[in-house]
């Protein structure tokens, strides 16, 4: 995850809906998050908080 430290979250945002929308997302990504949703829904909580702490600590800066 450190590559979301550096990326604004409209790249992060455009990056995952491509991704998502490929084959490879179809193929993997979306068929693993539909098998595994207590996975999906604790990566889910933890990728907000993260982003989140992240708005946080940018506030504090200026």
């Amino acid at each position: 995850m450190n590559i979301f430290r550096f990326l604004p979250l409209p790249i992060m945002t455009i990056m995952l809906a491509v991704t998502f929308e490929s084959s490879f997302g179809d193929k993997f990504m979306y068929q693993h998050a539909r098998k595994a949703p207590d996975e999906m829904r604790e990566l889910h909580k933890q990728f907000y908080a993260y982003m989140k702490k992240l708005k946080e600590a940018r506030y504090e800066i200026l």
